[in-house]
């Protein structure tokens, strides 16, 4: 189990939208742009009824990047937190609507290891299909909440606090 310190912005029936101080293990270049690394923002729309989450990304000077999509079972709400099962299988979409599909090496590996059972596999391959082939991504409503919000700054040193006192 991975955990991912984040703050949470909202929560309702439809899912949650939190906060996170990015630090991937390795950074998302492509064509010389970094477009994910360590410092980096997401605002992420963790869904309680898609199989996919969308992060709009944005660098440490605050510039959207392009919105990162995990294809994932929906969230639960568990005592100490959320849960959800991430089907290895990732998107990211550009802003001017173009995409690359990531990770199809690791949903590969996980699938032949056993790692995840038929229904997943049918299940991520017919959630990253359905995202690349959706028209106005993300939805309006969706995009709405995927902005920076007011007074990010404080929040992000909040974050980085809790960052810290966790590492201790």
């Amino acid at each position: 189990m991975t955990r991912f310190p984040a703050l949470l912005l909202h929560e309702d029936a439809e899912g949650i939208v939190s906060l996170n101080l990015l630090d991937p293990s390795k950074p998302l270049v492509v064509h010389g742009s970094t477009l994910l690394d360590k410092g980096f923002i997401g605002v992420w729309f963790i869904s309680a009824r898609e199989w996919h989450d969308i992060g709009a990304i944005y660098d440490p000077e605050k510039n959207f990047k392009g919105y990162y999509c995990d294809i994932v079972t929906p969230i639960r709400r568990v005592p100490n937190g959320y849960e959800m099962t991430d089907l290895f299988l990732d998107l990211w979409v550009f802003p001017n609507g173009e995409y690359l599909i990531l990770d199809q090496d690791e949903f590969d590996k996980a699938v032949k290891k056993g790692w995840l059972n038929g229904r997943q596999i049918e299940r991520a391959k017919a959630e990253l299909q359905g995202l690349i082939e959706f028209k106005q991504f993300p939805p309006p409503t969706i995009k709405e909440l995927l902005t920076l919000p007011k007074g990010v700054e404080e929040m992000m040193h909040r974050l980085e606090g809790v960052l810290r006192y966790g590492q201790r």
